[in-house]
């Protein structure tokens, strides 16, 4: 896979995409463990894990580089071959939230996986109190497609959960969304969900 870029208005290379390996694991376990409690399993895995881990399933990750440096991954997969979609996630190091790189990142990587995967669409999973990501994947042109009350976390939460899928297709469009249209979408969702 070659390496895709993008730049800023300066000029200078912003962000690289690269397949992650093996040398990276324990780099993408450490930012997994730091961000796992906004995941669906908020498990934390040692190094060791991770490697046995990779090694077993070999998933399709993509090192997120700016300037050369990684600041996060996509998680990518499985392959809705009924609906033509294609699963999508991002994890930040948290040393670089609230930079807008993962608003760029999406941006640039979401035409690239449609053309790549050749899929209509792009779909994923939040959870409703992540209001940064819901805000992010309003901005980007995410709706709303489902909403699933009473789900549980990988380790069996002993709380219920709520999970709001989201779709994302070439054309569709999104304003800009504030913390309270992200309520609003949540609230929504949820009394549609409801009926």
């Amino acid at each position: 896979m070659v390496a895709a870029t993008t730049s800023d208005s300066a000029g200078d290379q912003v962000l690289t995409f690269r397949q992650l390996d093996l040398a990276d694991v324990e780099w993408f376990v450490g930012i997994r463990n730091m961000v796992r409690e906004s995941l669906h399993d908020p498990r934390a895995f040692t190094a060791s894990d991770a490697r046995g881990w990779f090694l077993r399933t070999r998933p399709d990750l993509r090192v997120i580089e700016r300037a050369g440096v990684p600041v996060g991954y996509f998680r990518i997969g499985p392959l809705d071959a009924d609906d033509n979609s294609l699963w999508i996630g991002a994890d930040l190091d948290p040393a670089f939230h609230g930079q807008g790189i993962a608003s760029r990142a999406y941006w640039q990587f979401m035409p690239e996986l449609i053309d790549e995967f050749r899929v209509e669409a792009l779909v994923l999973r939040v959870r409703p109190w992540n209001i940064p990501a819901m805000r992010l994947y309003r901005r980007l042109g995410f709706v709303t497609t489902a909403v699933e009350v009473g789900a549980t976390d990988a380790r069996g939460g002993a709380a219920p959960l709520t999970d709001i899928a989201m779709r994302w297709a070439p054309g569709a469009s999104g304003g800009a969304a504030t913390p309270a249209d992200a309520v609003d979408l949540i609230l929504a969702s949820v009394t549609e969900g409801a009926a």
